[in-house]
């Protein structure tokens, strides 16, 4: 038997205990529900305080090259395609985070039907590489139904390619989207 839904949401499991859980969980195949949210993870900016009301320095240790932590958990992604839904919100990820993640959901197998980013730094930048993701030809997510984009710091430019991955049909299938608590 192997796992199919996994909720370690409030543990403060940070970088390493991602990094950890990603490489730990590289032989479970059956994993569709993962809930990482309000665990202090994420390269974010600056210290952060999430809703959980922790408050956390993000590890700036390496401003050139991707963390260990981020690489090992975009590379359990491209591995797990029958992950359907990924729940990362109240955390720290920044623009930087989003692009690996991005990128392990380019292939015709992935069937992630729910994402929920909401209240991590990634600003426009962010959102752009993610609506490049959502929006791509080759539709890199086509069983997406639900987008949780909530306080993520996204302004004109997010919001104008967020509409452009809708103009794209990257998104056709989304009947839930959240966009609100982006002041920016």
């Amino acid at each position: 038997r192997s796992i199919m839904v996994l909720n370690l949401s409030k543990n403060s499991l940070g970088d390493r205990g991602l990094s950890n859980l990603s490489l730990g969980l590289q032989s479970n195949v059956t994993l569709n529900t993962l809930d990482i949210s309000c665990n202090n993870i994420g390269s974010g900016s600056s210290v952060e305080t999430n809703c959980c009301g922790n408050t956390s320095t993000p590890n700036t240790s390496s401003t050139t090259k991707q963390s260990e932590w981020i690489v090992n958990f975009s590379n359990f992604l491209k591995v797990h395609k029958k992950i359907r839904h990924i729940n990362i919100a109240d955390n720290l990820f920044s623009y930087k985070d989003v692009e690996l993640i991005c990128e392990s959901f380019y292939s015709s197998t992935c069937q992630l039907e729910s994402f929920n980013i909401s209240s991590n730094p990634i600003g426009d930048l962010g959102m752009e590489l993610l609506s490049l993701t959502l929006g791509s030809t080759n539709n890199a997510l086509p069983n997406l139904n639900s987008l949780k984009l909530t306080s993520i710091n996204m302004g004109f430019h997010g919001i104008h390619s967020l509409a452009n991955a809708f103009r794209c049909k990257g998104l056709s299938n989304v009947t839930i989207l959240w966009i609100d608590n982006n002041p920016n």
